[in-house]
This record gives C-alpha cells, structure tokens and sequence, in this order.
C-alpha cells in the first residue's frame, strides 16, 4: 500500500479511537486490536474503497497491519511526555497564580484553545495532555489581563528543537481567550526563522473563521513596517480580535514597531512578548555604566509603553538569561532577569536529543571523520580554498542516498534533508555547494560504492541490495543541492512537492530553523561556547519512522565538547528540579552553571555579571570499567544480575528503573557474588560501617533487548587480556537530582565492540555496575575531585546573606 492510501486508513483509524475517547478516559490495546480487526473486515468485504477512500483493488499487507498497530500505539499509548517543573519569585508567590487554570478555563469560552487544540490531533495524544497542562500553568505565571496593571518577567527552558514553538503557540492561542488583545513574538535575527515562525503561527489559525481571525501585522514574506500599518485601518486595539507580529529582533524594525504604538491607544491594554531564543540578541552586552546595547533596551522600552505586560523569554541554552545582572536599572527600566518564573519543559519520549546521541548511544548515530583537515581546516580563513572533497562527505553523501530510498520502501514519502556545516564564511559555503553540485552529476557512476556503505552502515534495515538497488537511480536523480546564507535566495519546503535536498550553510541554519527530515549532518565547527555550540545542532528533534537511519559525522574533538556541554545542562536542569523542590526561587538559579575544560557558558560580554569558584563534587562515584575476557566470566555475571534485578519492583524513570530502600544486606550480596578481579574497598567499607537503605538503578537505554532490558553498545580498546572502555559516566547528571541522602547502585548491560567492530568476547553480553554515594565519599588514595562552577554575582551574594542570617 502507497503512503498516501495508508494515510488515509490511519486517518480513519485515529478518528475511530478519538470518538472512543468520548466514552472513556484512555485507549487501550485491545481498542486498537479492534479496530484493526475492524479495518480487516473491511478490506475483506470489499469495503475499504468506500470506507477509506482508496482506489478500487488496494489491499493491506501485513507489514501495513503491523504498521497501523505500532503507530496507533505510539500515538494513543506509547509516546508520552511529563508536565515541566517551575520555580517562583517571592512576589510571584503572593499573586494568585490559579487564574487561569482554576477560574477562567472552567468558566470561559476558550474559543482559540478548542480550535488549536483540534488542530493538535496529529500529535500523540499524551503530548497535547502535556501540552496543556505546561501552558495552564505558565499562562498562571503571566499576568491577568482583567487586573489594572502589572510587570511580569518569566522564562521557559527546553531542549533544542523539542516543541518550544508548539508550546508558546498553545499559549498565545490561550492568552487571546483570555483577553491579550496585543502579542508580539521576537522570533531570532534572521529573516529565514522570522518567516518559518510567522507560517507556523498563520497554519494554526486556518480553522477560524474570518470575524473571529487574529489580525498579523506581518506577513510570511514581510517583517513589520509602520507604514503598511498605518496604510490598514483593521488594526484597532477596541476591536475584540487580538493583534499578532512576529519580529525579527533588529533594531530598525523594533524603532518602526514602537513609533507606530505611540498614537494608539494601547496603555490600557496587556502586551505579551514572546522572546524566542531569548539569550540571542536580547541579553544586555554592555558595561554597567554604559547605554543598554540597542536590542535589550527596545525590549524593555515596549514593555514599558504598556501598563499590563508579560514577557516570556523561550531558549534551550540559558546561561546568558541566568547571568543578567537583576539588580541594575539602566534608563530606569528593569531588564530582563526572569524574576518572577522560570519553568523547565520536558521532552516527549520520542525526541531524539543530545543525551540519545552524545551519552546514551554514540555509536549508533556518530561517525568519527579523520579526513578532513585539509578540506576544512577547522580555523580557516574566508579566502580558503577547496581542491577536493574529504572522503568522509562523500561518504556522507551515500549514506543520505541509501536513507531516503530506505525511507521511500518504507512507504515515508516525506521531505528528507542532509546538512553540511563546515564553515562560518559565504565564499567556502559556496565553493562547497558547487562541489557537492559536481559530485550529484556523477554520482550514479559509482553504485559499487553504494553498496560497500550498505553493507557497512545498514545492517539491520531490514530490506535487501537488491530491494535498495531497483529504487536507488530514481533517488540519485532527485537530489538537489541549496546553499543557505546570507547572500543566497530565501529557502523554504514547498507543501506540494518533497524535496530531497543537502543543504549547505553556516550561521542562517543555526537557532531554531527546522531541517525537514533531517537523517544525515556533516558537521566541523567548533566553539568555545556552550550556547554557540549546541544551537548549531540542527539534527536534534522528532525523527519518528526513521530514526535508525540518522547519523552524524563529527570530528572526535567536537563530539567530546558536545558531550561536556550535554552534561552541564543536564547538571542545570538536576538543580532546578532539586530547587523546585526545595521551594527556591529564580534569584537563586544560575549560582552553579558547571564549567567545561576549554569551553564557557556563553560570551564574554554576556558573563559580566558571572563569577568563577572552585567547590568539591557532591557526589562520588566509582564503577567497573575494565573487563576481562573471558566469556564464562560474564556469563554467570549476567546471571547475577538478571537474578538480582528480577527479585525486585521497578518503577520507569526516563533512561533508567529504579527500585527504592533495598537493604544493604542485599546490596553487598550482589556485589559479593559479582565477579570482578578489582573492587573498591570504599564501596566495601561504607557498606560495612553503615546501615543505609539503597536505591537500585537499571540503565535502560539501548538498541537491543535482553530479558525486556535494553543493552547499550560501547567501545572499548584491547589491553591485553582485557577490555577497557573509554570512559563515560551513566549520565551521572541525570542522577545527581535523584540521589540525594541515599547511596545508589547503578546496573547496567554492555555490548563491547573495538572501533573497527571486533568482538573479542564473541557477542557475550558483559554485565556491570556504578555506585555513587552521596555527601563525599571518595578515594582514599586520592583527594576529592574538584569542579569549577559560574555564579551570578548578585545571586552568589544573596545566597551569602541568607547563609549568614541563618548562621546568626
């Protein structure tokens, strides 16, 4: 069956298990099994022409059928996402921040929210319940447009590419049922993202009708301009439709926006600002005794035009927002410090982010390149020049290829995207463009190379050369090549037509513009900032359907660093989590932001207000990271554990289960039993002297399934008789906000490969553990280990005070 048939059944089949809804709180398994079973009668009747609207004579497979269940069951079941986490100010607290949620939703009509929220159901259903339930509690934080006025200053953290956009969108749609007559959303400083943003924003108001339509001020093809405005006399504050614009952040623009806001009658009215990527271009830069630099001082300046206004800045990468100097007033405004919230979003469980890629599974999705020194010296100049491609692009190249022939057998008839990122400057950008444009007209001379990188990138594609073979002239032909800069043409997907496409570019494909069907990056920048960094990650995101198929070729030094800053954000998010709990404010947030080795937060012009300690770590860990090889060893080790682990009760945590308050008793059993030729004696000792209840952590992330566990594929390097894997820490981030006053146990099952994919123990899986304890345990031979943080000054000052005042 085509894509477009079985879309179709889909279509039908998730509109059936919707109106389920309207009996009963969730759907189950068996009411997707029934429902296929449903489809099946009609199919074999010789219903489903009419039923589903397909051609006459069409048949589901039973790969269709399996198909159908797998996605019915991520859409309604699988794929979920928590509700996010949020800290308030001290005034904040004394507001009634329930408004929303508890008295205005229950007894309003929600005329924009009911309308999205249909236009949602694409999305799996636990996602949109999550959705929801972020945007009541943020729309609480902001402001009641029915008070008389008010200032409130808040931030929302996500992950790069994980749905920020969605969630603001939720919330201007809520924020205009409410009474928002006025919503500005400052969307980067490239016009490229301006115009993305502006288009996602228009296709969610397509299903209301014209007297209830929002008014725009900008268009997908025109940024604002007061003399357009002034031309349209529509746009009038009394009217009951709200006003959107969607801004670039340029100085210029925000001048035109203000000069036309002057002669309105807007003070009586509520403002909501959405500052996307709100620590680009937004964050103050200068010197405290100088001039607000121009794009901050707009900002502030809009707000203030208004006596009831909420600001909402979004980003992935806060640091620069969580250094901002609160207490400074330049021109007598405050700035933009989210004083009064910041609320922490989660990711839906099928988001494919830095911790899957950099921690979790590396080798599964990046690719070493060696070869690329001499094409793309990482400190080039802009009068570089490229003799020849790298064999590593090439490759690259293949590989994209091979993913969107594999995609089309699997009946994915969507866009698909490659990215090469190289360098910063036009002119290398476009030599490398017209390079790849060389190679596309070559390229289906060389179909023996093609299937020596099947052979070694697909394994497990499940479908055949020759199956690959038929379909590959087709998908070789249908390559273009973009390049994406400052100097090119404006880029966009058309909806009519797929495109297959490798993009090429720099800075204009950074910060929020969405790669469609983005499966291969070539990428070889480098930066000494966290924030720089990972914003140029466009292959984060939903890759659902073809996820397996995604790689990244990364020079081994850039994906260390993006592994270090990975950890500092998740070291970021484990204390806001232990904050919100610790009923902390946002003053307090931002006093530890963990310092990698060559690498900083963000720019020096951002950290003025940032100062740099020593402390020592707040918890230890120690771990098995060498393996003898020998087969029988691990074989009874994995009998050991898989004995341990399923005599107790695991509840889901993410990439781990966890089972709480085990005795040490059966600690130090299991840790007996393990056979291992070293053990740490303060893992022995602390057993010994201490009564402890444990809890017990099964890493469970991976690719392959053993007794229902998954297992993670490692490299490890041959030491004589033994196997030592590089090291990597269990995501002991994602820990740190669990472990608390209790020691831990961490299990985990490792497949052990050499980097050029041996297997000296003959694909025996090897069983191992980490132990962590918390309040600083730690080696004897050794000092504790010490780590550098950045605190804000003001921030590391009041925290001072407050340690004082208690100590008197």
């Amino acid at each position: 069956m085509d894509d477009s048939d079985y879309k179709k059944v889909f279509e039908l089949a998730k509109n059936r298990l919707n109106d389920r809804l309207n009996e009963k709180s969730e759907v189950s398994l068996k009411d997707i099994t029934d429902c296929i079973q449903n489809i099946r009668k009609s199919f074999s009747s010789g219903q489903a022409s009419f039923t589903f609207g397909i051609g006459d004579g069409v048949k589901m497979s039973e790969d269709d059928y399996t198909r159908l269940y797998q996605d019915l069951s991520d859409h309604f079941i699988n794929i979920k996402m928590e509700a996010g986490m949020s800290l308030q100010g001290e005034e904040q607290r004394k507001r009634d921040t329930r408004w929303y949620a508890e008295e205005f939703k229950p007894k309003n009509d929600n005329f924009y929210w009911d309308r999205l929220k249909r236009n949602l159901k694409s999305y799996p259903l636990k996602v949109v319940k999550a959705l929801n339930k972020d945007t009541d509690v943020v729309m609480g934080q902001i402001g009641d447009p029915r008070e008389d006025n008010f200032g409130v200053y808040g931030m929302a953290v996500g992950n790069v590419q994980s749905g920020k956009t969605l969630n603001y969108t939720c919330l201007i749609h809520k924020a205009m049922d409410a009474g928002y007559k006025f919503i500005v959303i400052l969307a980067g400083d490239k016009e490229n993202l301006r115009s993305q943003t502006q288009k996602r924003l228009n296709e969610r108001f397509t299903e209301v009708q014209k007297e209830r339509q929002p008014i725009s001020l900008t268009t997908e093809d025109y940024d604002f301009n007061k003399r357009d405005s002034d031309r349209d006399t529509r746009f009038n504050l009394e009217e009951t439709k709200p006003i959107y614009a969607v801004l670039k952040k340029n100085s210029k623009v925000l001048d035109a926006l203000m000069k036309w806001l002057d002669p309105q009658r807007i003070s009586e009215h509520a403002i909501l600002l959405i500052d996307d990527e709100s620590d680009y271009a937004s964050v103050d830069t200068k010197k405290a005794k100088e001039e607000a630099s121009a794009i901050n001082r707009k900002i502030r300046e809009i707000l203030n035009r208004f006596k009831k206004y909420s600001y909402v800045g979004y980003t992935a990468t806060p640091f620069a927002n969580i250094f901002i100097n609160y207490e400074l007033k330049k021109d007598n405004l405050p700035d933009l410090f989210p004083r009064d919230f910041i609320h922490a979003l989660k990711t839906a469980t099928n988001y494919f982010g830095a911790q899957k890629i950099f921690i979790k599974e590396p080798e599964k999705f990046l690719i070493n390149i060696t070869d690329y020194e001499e094409a793309f010296p990482l400190k080039h100049k802009k009068k570089h020049q490229i003799l020849e491609l790298p064999e590593s692009l090439v490759e690259a190249i293949f590989v994209f290829c091979l993913n969107i022939t594999i995609r089309y057998l699997r009946g994915q008839e969507k866009h698909n995207s490659m990215l090469v990122h190289v360098s910063r400057f036009n002119d290398v950008q476009r030599q490398i463009s017209e390079k790849l444009e060389e190679l596309k007209r070559g390229l289906g001379d060389f179909i023996t190379e093609a299937k020596n990188i099947f052979d070694r990138r697909f394994v497990d594609c499940n479908f055949s050369w020759e199956q690959v073979r038929k379909v590959l002239s087709k998908t070789l032909s249908s390559i273009s090549v973009k390049l994406v800069n400052q100097e090119s043409e404006e880029f966009s997907y058309p909806e009519d037509e797929k495109l297959n496409v490798i993009v090429v570019g720099g800075a204009s494909l950074s910060r929020g513009f969405t790669l469609e069907g983005l499966s291969v990056s070539y990428f070889i920048r480098d930066s000494e900032f966290y924030d720089t960094l990972m914003q140029m990650g466009r292959w984060f995101g939903y890759r659902d359907g073809y996820e397996d198929l995604c790689k990244i070729y990364m020079p081994e030094k850039i994906q260390e660093k993006f592994k270090e800053i990975t950890n500092a954000i998740d070291d970021l998010m484990a204390q806001l989590k232990r904050m919100e709990e610790e009923r902390k404010t946002p003053l307090d947030f931002g006093l530890a932001v963990k310092k990698a080795a060559g690498l900083r937060p963000t720019s020096g012009n951002k950290m003025r207000n940032a100062q740099r300690r020593t402390n020592k770590k707040p918890l230890s860990f120690f771990g098995v990271y060498r393996f003898v090889i020998d087969k029988q060893v691990h074989e009874k080790n994995l009998r050991i554990l898989s004995a341990f682990v399923k005599s107790k009760e695991f509840e889901e945590k993410g990439f781990y289960k966890v089972c709480r308050g085990v005795s040490k008793g059966e600690i130090l059993g299991f840790l007996e039993e393990f056979e291992q030729e070293f053990k740490h004696k303060e893992i022995l000792n602390y057993l010994n002297e201490k009564d402890d209840l444990w809890d017990v952590y099964f890493h469970n992330a991976g690719s392959e399934k053993v007794d229902g566990w998954k297992v993670a594929k490692r490299n490890a390097e041959v030491e004589g008789n033994y196997l030592k894997r590089k090291y990597f820490k269990l995501s002991q981030q994602n820990l740190i906000a669990e472990i608390k006053e209790r020691p831990a146990l961490i299990l985990y099952i490792l497949e052990l490969t050499t980097e050029n994919g041996e297997n000296p123990l003959e694909g025996i899986l090897v069983p191992a553990y980490e132990v962590s304890f918390p309040r600083g345990v730690q080696n004897q031979e050794q000092e504790q280990e010490r780590e550098e943080r950045y605190y804000n000054a003001q921030q590391d000052n009041l925290a001072r005070k407050k340690k004082t005042r208690r100590a008197l």
